[in-house]
């Protein structure tokens, strides 16, 4: 039933998309679609991924840091959608948010998440410069930190 749910909701979407060229989020009358809640209470990792992926402004922004940004987007979702499915945890863009913060990533890294999760979090905090942490962090987030869309 979960399932076809999922593939019920991708194929309302698109069709959305494609006849009134609105994505999930506020429509065009400031009104937030119902589909948003499902999104993040039943999409998969990637669904979620690409929903938050596709309403990020990107210009100005340097490929280095966009990358970065996404990729730790990219895993820090999928995480969350475990604990979503595994732990009954409620997912929403407040908590995306927040577990991108520095100190949480640090901190997820010690729970009990998948291990190509947990690796890939550890290199990206191995990755960031010794003294610069925060600046550096928060040139990556700043993308996602600043995406009212789903507010």
């Amino acid at each position: 039933m979960r399932n076809l749910n999922k593939i019920w909701y991708s194929v309302r979407h698109l069709l959305s998309v494609y006849t009134t060229g609105y994505s999930l989020g506020k429509t065009h009358t400031g009104k937030r679609h119902s589909d948003l809640k499902t999104v993040f209470a039943m999409g998969s990792h990637n669904e979620i991924y690409e929903l938050i992926r596709c309403e990020l402004v990107t210009e100005g922004r340097q490929l280095l840091w966009r990358s970065r940004g996404l990729r730790l987007l990219h895993v820090v979702i999928g995480i969350l959608v475990h604990r979503r499915d595994n732990y009954s945890v409620n997912l929403d863009y407040n908590m995306i948010k927040q577990t991108l913060k520095l100190n949480n990533i640090k901190q997820l890294i010690t729970m009990e998440i998948p291990q190509t999760y947990k690796y890939d979090l550890e290199q990206y905090v191995k990755s960031l410069p010794v003294g610069n942490e925060d600046l550096v962090h928060t040139n990556v987030i700043g993308p996602f930190l600043k995406c009212y869309k789903f507010l």
